[in-house]
């Protein structure tokens, strides 16, 4: 099924909320694309992000999908909203969204009940550091706040399949 004129979507959530997986469905069933960066360096694996490099690759894919979404739908797993996100995590602060990067049509929202996200974490063969409870608490009052309402599906994924996740999103986007 395809949108009824090609949109910039981009999916968000907490972790272990099926961003993944339901990105990869998405793309399929909307024969969306997202863009492909030939990324150059990478940041210390040992530092938990390296935000320049970050802000900079955003700016990248944001180039990137002003060309693709001219001609196609595009499906972003991420983007400057995961940044702003990992900052506050990291410095306690919000900084602004950049006003010259390409702002999306619609955000889709994964979230699950917390219960779930653990159950989730502990299924997890590798586990970072910032994946714990308190941490998906403190990221999702910073989604609250900088997802613009306007914009934002929430979608729950606890007790869910991917394909049923989906086939909401589809039927949401359409409205």
């Amino acid at each position: 099924m395809k949108m009824k004129k090609p949109k910039f979507v981009v999916l968000r959530g907490r972790p272990t909320s099926g961003k993944s997986s339901i990105s990869k469905l998405l793309k399929e069933r909307l024969c969306a694309v997202s863009p492909q960066i030939k990324i150059e360096e990478e940041p210390d694996k040992s530092v938990i992000y390296d935000q320049k490099f970050y802000r900079s690759l955003v700016k990248k894919f944001s180039e990137k999908i002003k060309e693709l979404v001219e001609k196609n739908d595009v499906v972003q797993e991420r983007y400057i909203y995961s940044n702003i996100v990992n900052e506050f995590l990291l410095e306690g602060k919000i900084n602004k969204i950049p006003k010259d990067i390409i702002k999306p049509d619609k955000i889709i929202y994964l979230t699950a009940d917390l219960y779930e996200i653990e159950r989730r974490f502990k299924k997890r063969k590798k586990r970072s550091k910032r994946e714990c409870i308190e941490n998906v608490r403190k990221m999702m009052k910073v989604y609250e706040k900088i997802l613009p309402k306007n914009k934002t599906i929430k979608i729950n994924t606890t007790n869910r399949d991917p394909e049923n996740a989906v086939n909401e999103i589809i039927e949401r986007l359409d409205k």
